[in-house]
């Protein structure tokens, strides 16, 4: 052991809890503040004790029974099923915490099965009152990118300049609240067919790889994302797809002798019609049977290729 350090060294209860706050990312501690701060505000309105960090489990169960049940934005607009989800997830971190280091969960402990069944009604509440459904952002239109090709996104242009001038931009990048208004500015200046936030430039990115083929580990590698799960609400099929779809389903029926043979055995599901987000699918020899078989579009992808065989 190097001279002078010590084996073990002293660490204060206040260090300690310096060190489990850092546990948690900074985005997560200030949600779980601004959860702890609207549930506050809302015992103030309804004359109670705003310190409910010091309530015991019997009022603490009582009292967030009728805030899931009377909370609201700021607006007087009801939070949607996530965002009331989020609250509440947001109140139990903030309770187990430093400081407060409470030892009960108000999600699952059966201690707070009364207001837990308050937030069970309350969320098919919000569900009758369609704010059950998530609204994914949307990608963005073909026709609307090719409005907006920019080759200079991240240079601020100059306040003014000469157009033989050799340079027209600043050697610095455009500020943060620029960037985050960039995709609402864009829609807005060249009459895009919708409003469309910066996401929606990811969500683009995502759907337009799995189209080409590109495999998940791929496409996860360029966006970020933590999980299969999270990148499948960004592979849609847009409005040109649909179309084809429906001409090739179309086709099936009016031109049976573009439809193909698959055995009794064999399902469509075997097939896919777009290209999808799995990496390529090996050829699959499909066989007829002499009696029995199920018409199907004649379909050929980048990805898939069917071939027949008459051989049973």
């Amino acid at each position: 052991m190097e001279s002078g350090k010590r084996r073990f060294v002293d660490t204060s209860d206040e260090e300690i809890e310096q060190k489990r706050l850092k546990m948690s990312a900074d985005k997560t501690i200030k949600q779980n503040i601004a959860a702890a701060t609207i549930f506050r505000e809302y015992l103030k309105v309804k004359k109670m004790d705003p310190g409910f960090e010091q309530y015991d489990t019997l009022k603490l169960d009582e009292v967030l029974g009728h805030f899931y049940m009377d909370v609201s934005k700021a607006d007087g607009n009801r939070y949607k099923t996530n965002s009331l989800q989020c609250l509440r997830y947001s109140l139990n971190r903030y309770l187990k915490a430093p400081s407060y280091n409470k030892k009960i969960d108000i999600v699952n402990n059966e201690s707070f099965s009364a207001s837990r069944e308050n937030f069970k009604a309350a969320m098919a509440e919000l569900k009758r009152m369609g704010l059950g459904d998530v609204e994914h952002y949307p990608c963005i239109d073909e026709a609307d990118r090719r409005k907006i090709v920019c080759d200079k996104l991240w240079q601020r242009p100059k306040d003014q300049f000469w157009e033989e001038e050799p340079s027209w931009y600043y050697n610095i990048p455009v500020g943060e609240k620029t960037l985050g208004n960039f995709m609402l500015y864009l829609s807005k200046k060249f009459n895009l067919s919708e409003i469309y936030t910066n996401h929606s430039i990811r969500a683009t990115g995502a759907t337009v790889l799995a189209k080409n083929s590109y495999c998940n580990a791929q496409i996860i590698a360029v966006t970020g994302h933590k999980s299969v799960a999270s990148l499948s609400l960004y592979q849609r099929v847009d409005n040109d797809d649909k179309i084809r779809m429906g001409q090739t389903l179309t086709e099936s029926i009016t031109e049976p002798s573009k439809a193909l043979a698959l055995t009794a055995g064999e399902t469509s599901s075997n097939i896919r019609a777009l290209p999808s987000s799995s990496c390529t699918v090996p050829p699959k020899t499909l066989a007829i049977a002499p009696s029995t078989f199920l018409p199907l579009p004649n379909i050929t992808t980048a990805s898939t290729t069917l071939m027949m065989s008459t051989e049973t």
